[in-house]
């Protein structure tokens, strides 16, 4: 049974002529020379075949055994057995040929799928796939390798290629899952010390798709031989590197590889680093994706018509089978509700990547009468990217128009629960996988795009000037992330440097309402630009990697009417992006323009063009060194990026976009509307301060603020953006403890001044894991407003003056609650018939003209109100009459002489016959008849009184409008019916909506949470630093440091941190505290909340009661109990010795920043310093992973010292004390 026997790359000897053939064809022409090689024995030479691609001998395992194989042995030598390939038939790109590898690998499978032992072992296999073990089974893997750059560490030139070889990490073994497969890559010739990062990306042909279980990937590698090309002499192998495949389908795409020398001395084996070579290495496991729908809605806008709204209707989804682009629609019935809870199930298959680069459509028909059934309503288009993560979905429903106001209809909503299982299997798996292996998905590859659509192309180039952002290396660790229609990408880091090289393209499909828009004539000149206009800027930003928090370095914006409207017309392509590509460099370059003359001895070209190879004429924007602004971080110059951006293919060359309102004038606007808003207020706060003159007098009336980027004022309801997130995240609680778990960070002149002076938007925050205290309630608004919470941000001070942020939500329900969510607190405060309710009726129109009182001051208005002097006489001071004994006593200036008096007698003064308890009983009915007089109903001391941590609330704001307060200063005796123009001023009286500029965030979306087992590594590493930490500072003090590490103890201690980490997801203010001390808890009295909502009922919008949560919390404290109980006994301290220790929370993993706060902390520098040698140390982390990469990191520091006995009390106490 002889197999197909083909000699490897490394025994390959390639002269100086062929060498240069080899380099600019991929290997293929004649067999060249062999050359005995050191790494395995010669074998005969034979044909490398199509795409420099060489086959060893294989033997294929086909039989039942471990993981499902078998073995069978193919008796027609003409026949290539490759269980790890398979080509991609009819489901590739349309009127795309088939390369002779993949002919004879279709003709293979047409043989195979005729025998009869082979048909039943594939269906015997299927069947008994879920009997193996999870890391046995059999999965489908699909592959992709490029080679993106190459660095020369040497300190000498380098003239050479590759061969990569895909095979068993055990070189002898010959048989295998997979065959044996090889390729040569072109020659690069590179300086000393040069960093060559390659306009073109080469790619390395291995196989497309591989069959492997989990345990076979580390069984497998890649290895990249590097060969010295010689001019007068056999070329030769100078250095290698390996990447297992395990490692590639575990870590990132983006990867540099580390290529040795291995030098041989006697009998030691030296090593050293030759090359870096820049890869990105796809290795993602393809999956049947069941998605579920349900639960899906349509709420109409008001334009619609109200004969639509009223009508029944119905949904019809259409969604992708795989990535071939194939739909498959389904429709629900007409329902009059406009909700369908149930809807059918749908199934993709392909990789994870291909699946969030796939979409969805929704169309929405209405039912009118039965002549005319079903009216086309419109469609959304929504994208799959966070599927995976988050499962809820909305999207407008837009329809073909050319008024930018009527395009879109409404919005539909529901939620799409994706349930992933491996291609091969017939049932869900179980959660034996403890680590499945998942490479993190960032920008699109060549290979997962549909060459059918139309892409937005943005290629980075590279980026100079950066600010430094690691003051210890003096440098940054640079990406790219470019944001356009709801969509985030982000490019491979570039690691301590602030120049960097990118070369990286970014791919958005262009999805559009209709497919005619783009040809239609009449649709191109009217309704495509709505369409596109709708899309948004394109938002290109650079930041800094940090493991734990990161910075902004700048960025900039591209509108798509700049694209539209560009004179620059140049030939491009999905791959490249510049026509003009330089192979190598050197005394044998070879570029572009006579790339296509060469060809190899059989006259064929050097390789086949791809579908993304293909060059168009499309208009492209070009930015040379455009100014990267809104880093924080201070740089020496001017910041800038290079970068295109083009749509491949073009549109139609009549398209041109609107280009958006011109920021001068919108900022004209807003400008004006602004000091028209202080000017109110300002004399709003003269007015309040002469009848409350003890009231705080530094108010500030916020109503704006510099955008993050473009530093131009923004409307503060731009910032706020509402966040859909699944129904597991949307509990209280947890969002308070996610919030919590975003670090706080206050920058240096908000901590000294008190006066906020920048907002960040919510995706900087998620971005940057860290921010200000009014970024964090930006965030937590936003994700209320998602969860259909009529929430708000309130703008207030705290006691001591300082400027604070937090945020309201108005509560459904008969006593009219207002909820105060504090976020560094952790706490909810519940303040009942602070609100009317929602009024059902309510005119805009009338409210927007409406002016209160208080506002009609001399010059704010062109027409003051006619009442304007009553309104003001009970607040001025009345006219005096000075008489002339009394002109001694009033101040004078030196230049002007007194009067001379006269010798008239003047009556003496009479006493006011009023009192002065009189006056200030007068003046105090006076000012209690005042629209900001504290509402005394809201004020009742063990009623209505609610004690809050606040002194003043000025402005209260969500995504849609901005309010001034006009009542009193303290939040706890105001109402908050923002519909009552006398209690409440409106931006929008001031500011229209067609000169608010667009939401700074488009979209937000929270990423996935850390794997756990990305947690236990993390942590383990922390408490590594952490116990080196404390042996080298016991060192400084010339003590000894011992460690204990059992597990007994370490396991209960982690079972401690687990049950504070589920105390955090509780709500703080319902709890009843335990019956009876549990050790580690004691009685408490029960809450403000709790008391509150005997006296008024909850509102009905608290979602778990407070019954259900006081249940939580009793399990919670039974489980404590249970705990300490345990603890006690199953632990076992040293004789003579007491355990005791403290936990404490971080929202932070990084070890220098959790240094340096408990080397601040009393306590731990007591237990630290102990001046004795037997104390035994015991430090347990525990992080967990929540949404969006966000740590919850859990550290208990504990210590057993030798207990000592007071002679003269008898009292036993610890030595350290």
């Amino acid at each position: 049974m002889a197999g197909v026997g083909l000699a490897p790359p490394p025994q390959l000897g390639i002269s100086s002529e062929e060498a240069r053939g080899a380099r600019l064809t991929g290997g293929r022409g004649r067999p060249p020379r062999t050359q005995q090689s050191d790494i395995e024995p010669a074998r005969p030479a034979a044909s490398a075949g199509a795409g420099g691609v060489g086959v060893e001998e294989v033997r294929l395992d086909v039989g039942p055994g471990v993981g499902g194989r078998a073995v069978r042995e193919i008796e027609d030598d003409s026949v290539e057995e490759n269980v790890g390939y398979e080509s991609e038939g009819e489901g590739g790109v349309e009127g795309r040929g088939r390369s002779e590898r993949e002919v004879a690998d279709l003709e293979h499978n047409q043989i195979l799928a005729g025998n009869e032992d082979y048909a039943r072992f594939k269906k015997g296999r299927k069947a008994a796939m879920d009997d193996t073990h999870p890391m046995d089974r059999l999965r489908l893997w699909e592959t992709a390798l490029e080679i993106t750059g190459i660095q020369n560490v040497t300190n000498s030139k380098q003239d050479v290629f590759y061969v990569v070889t895909l095979r068993h990490v055990n070189k002898k073994k010959r048989r295998g899952v997979i065959r044996r497969t090889f390729m040569y890559t072109d020659a690069y010739y590179l300086e000393k010390g040069a960093n060559k990062r390659l306009r073109v990306p080469e790619k390395v042909s291995i196989p497309r798709t591989l069959k492997l279980s989990y345990n076979d990937l580390k069984d497998y590698c890649v290895t990249f031989d590097m060969w010295k090309l010689n001019n007068f002499t056999f070329n030769t192998h100078h250095a290698s590197a390996q990447l297992s495949l395990y490692d590639a389908a575990s870590e990132s795409m983006d990867r540099v590889i580390l290529v040795k020398r291995t030098v041989k001395k006697g009998h030691k084996t030296n090593s050293f680093e030759v090359q870096r070579l820049s890869i990105t290495c796809e290795l993602s496991e393809v999956f049947s994706f069941e998605l579920k729908f349900d639960n899906w809605g349509f709420r109409p806008n008001d334009s619609l018509d109200k004969a639509l709204i009223d009508a029944p209707k119905r949904l019809e989804f259409a969604v992708p089978k795989n990535k071939g682009g194939k739909f498959r629609v389904r429709s629900t019935k007409f329902d009059k509700t406009s909700f369908w809870k149930q809807i059918p199930t749908f199934h993709f298959k392909g990789t994870k990547s291909h699946l969030e680069n796939t979409y969805f459509a929704v169309k929405v028909f209405a039912f009118l009468s039965h002549l005319k059934p079903t009216q086309y309503i419109g469609k959304a288009i929504l994208s799959l990217k966070s599927v995976l993560d988050i499962s809820v979905f909305k999207g407008d429903v837009k329809i073909l128009t050319s008024a930018p106001d009527k395009l879109r209809k409404g919005m539909v909503r529901g939620n799409v629960k994706c349930q992933p299982r491996s291609a091969f299997a017939t049932a869900d798996e179980d959660d034996n996988v403890k680590v499945r292996p998942e490479q993190p998905r960032g920008a699109a590859l060549l290979s997962q795009l549909d060459i059918r659509e139309q892409y937005l192309v943005v290629r980075i180039s590279k980026c100079e000037n950066l600010p430094v952002a690691d003051s210890d290396t003096g440098s940054s660790d640079p990406f790219v992330r470019v944001k356009w229609d709801g969509l985030i990408q982000n490019s491979p880091v570039r690691e301590r440097t602030t120049r960097p090289v990118f070369n990286q393209n970014f791919y958005f499909p262009v999805r559009l309402i209709s497919k005619r828009s783009r040809t239609n004539p009449k649709y191109i000149r009217s309704a495509l630009p709505v369409e596109m206009f709708s899309k948004g800027s394109i938002d290109i930003e650079v930041w800094d990697n940090d493991d734990f928090s990161s910075d902004f370095l700048g960025g900039c914006r591209v509108d798509l009417a700049d694209i539209t409207g560009s004179n620059n017309i140049q030939k491009r392509s999905l791959a490249y992006g510049t026509k003009k590509k330089e192979r190598r460099a050197g005394p044998d370059a070879v570029t572009a323009d006579d790339e296509d003359d060469i060809e190899d001895e059989d006259g064929g070209k050097r390789r086949r063009k791809e579908p993304w190879d293909v060059e168009l004429d499309t208009r492209v924007v070009e930015g040379y060194k455009e100014p990267l602004i809104g880093s924080q971080i201070k740089t020496v110059g001017t910041s800038s990026i290079f970068f295109e951006c083009y749509f491949w293919p073009d549109f139609h060359e009549s398209l041109r976009i609107e280009k958006p309102k011109t920021e001068e004038s919108r900022e004209d606007a807003i400008r004006k509307a602004i000091d028209t808003w202080n000017a109110d207020f300002t004399a709003f706060q003269n007015e309040y301060l002469q009848d409350f003159p003890d009231g705080p007098k530094d108010r500030t009336w916020t109503c704006a603020a510099e955008h993050p980027q473009t530093k131009q004022m923004y409307p503060l309801p731009c910032f706020v953006t509402p966040i859909v997130i699944p129904e597991e995240m949307a509990a209280a609680s947890k969002l308070l403890h996610w919030m919590q778990c975003l670090s706080f960070v206050v920058g240096g002149r908000q901590e000294k001044e008190g006066k906020i002076k920048r907002w960040y938007n919510s995706s900087f925050l998620l971005a940057r894991r860290q921010g200000a205290v009014q970024d964090h309630a930006l965030l937590l608004c936003g994700l209320l407003l998602g969860t259909k919470k009529d929430a708000y941000v309130c703008k207030g001070t705290l006691p001591y003056g300082d400027e604070h942020v937090w945020v309201m939500t108005r509560e459904e329900g008969p006593s009219g609650y207002v909820t105060f969510w504090e976020l560094t607190q952790r706490m909810r405060y519940y303040l009942p018939l602070r609100w009317a309710g929602r009024p059902e009726t309510f005119d805009t129109e009338e409210s927007a003209i409406q002016r209160p009182r208080s506002f009609e001051h001399r010059g704010s208005l062109d027409s003051p109100s006619s009442d304007f002097d009553s309104m003001w006489a009970d607040t001025e001071v009345k006219d005096q009459t000075v008489r002339e004994d009394e002109y001694d006593s009033l101040p004078h200036m030196s230049n002007i002489p007194r009067p001379k008096r006269t010798t008239a007698k003047v009556a003496p003064r009479k006493k006011s016959r009023v009192s002065r308890e009189a006056q200030q009983r007068e003046h105090a009915q006076r000012r209690a008849q005042k629209p900001y007089a504290p509402q005394m109903d809201l004020v009742r001391v063990d009623d209505t009184l609610v004690p809050v941590p606040y002194e003043t609330i000025e402005v209260v704001f969500n995504h849609e409008r901005v309010f001034g307060n006009l009542q009193n200063h303290h939040p706890a005796c105001i109402k908050y019916d923002f519909e009552n123009p006398q209690q409440w001023r409106d931006l929008n009286q001031l500011l229209s909506h067609q000169d608010y500029p667009e939401r700074i965030d488009a979209d937000v979306t929270p990423g996935p949470a850390l794997r756990p087992h990305t947690c236990e590594r993390e942590a383990a590493k922390l408490v590594g630093e952490l116990c080196e930490n404390i042996r080298m500072y016991r060192a400084r003090l010339g003590l000894e440091t011992l460690f204990d590490n059992s597990e007994p103890l370490t396991d209960k201690i982690r079972d401690y941190l687990d049950l504070l980490e589920q105390r955090h997801n509780l709500s703080p203010e319902f709890d009843p505290g335990p019956g009876e001390p549990t050790g580690f808890s004691n009685p408490r009295d029960e809450t403000e909340a709790v008391r509150v909502f005997k006296r008024y009922p909850p509102p009905d919008s608290i979602s778990p009661t407070p019954a259900e949560v006081q249940s939580k919390w009793h399990d919670y404290y039974d489980r404590e109990k249970k705990l300490y109980e345990s603890g006690r006994e199953a632990l076992q301290v040293r004789k003579g010795h007491q355990f005791s220790g403290f936990p404490m929370h971080f929202c932070s993993a990084d070890s220098e920043k959790i240094r340096e706060y408990l080397l601040q902390m009393k306590k731990f520098r007591a237990v630290l310093e102990a001046p004795l040698d037997s104390v035994v140390y015991t430090i347990v982390c525990r992080i967990f992973g929540l949404s969006s990469s966000i740590p919850s990191v859990w550290i208990f520091f504990g210590a057993s010292v030798a207990v000592v006995q007071n002679q003269y009390t008898g009292e036993k106490t610890m030595a350290m004390l």
